[in-house]
């Protein structure tokens, strides 16, 4: 009795963890103030040397995973590349 018990609490258990996160992951964060905050941020860019004015590297700053996830990739003149992933976590603020 005891092992059908702990059975079926584990599949309620993960029957409701996986439509929590089915419905967050459907709904996105844009509607979420917090994770507007940087939608300046997001397009393509020239970066230049602000001494010279020179081109020194592009930009591109994308929105992903409805919204949750800012994604930005960039490329050097001289052919470095780089890439960096931004969230905000609403539970720290941060």
């Amino acid at each position: 009795m005891t092992n059908r018990l702990a059975v079926w609490g584990l599949l309620l258990f993960l029957a409701t963890g996986w439509s929590t996160a089915a419905r967050a992951q459907q709904s996105g964060c844009s509607d979420q103030p917090a994770f507007t905050d940087f939608d300046f941020w997001v397009g393509e860019w020239e970066v230049v040397n602000f001494a010279t004015g020179a081109k020194v590297g592009e930009n591109s700053i994308r929105k992903l995973e409805q919204g949750c996830l800012l994604m930005e990739t960039w490329q050097g003149e001289q052919g470095s590349t780089g890439t960096s992933m931004n969230y905000f976590n609403p539970v720290t603020r941060e």
